[in-house]
């Protein structure tokens, strides 16, 4: 009877021991999993900042040339639209 009794604890201890590692395991899985998430994060931040910084700067920069061709005084807007030349926008049209 106590060789049962003693199998059972030993048993007992080795399942308890056996949870404590699956458990501990677990927590590394999860703290790996947390730390690639942030990773990623701060990674995507940092590319995703400069790309688009340098995709709002090339837009910018082509709506300043768009702008300023449009008011050289050769073709803008008061040429297209009759403004101060006289034209009438009818004419402009044609």
């Amino acid at each position: 009877m106590k060789d049962l009794l003693d199998a059972k604890e030993k048993e007992a201890k080795l399942k308890e021991e056996r949870w404590k590692k699956t458990k501990e395991i677990q927590e590394r899985k999860l703290l790996f999993a947390e730390r690639k998430l942030v990773w990623d994060q701060q990674h995507k931040i940092m590319f995703f900042d400069v790309s688009t910084l340098a995709m709002r700067a090339h837009i910018v920069a082509s709506n300043v040339a768009a702008l300023n061709d449009g008011f050289d005084g050769s073709s803008g807007f008061g040429g297209e639209f009759g403004g101060g030349n006289g034209e009438s926008l009818s004419t402009s049209m044609e």
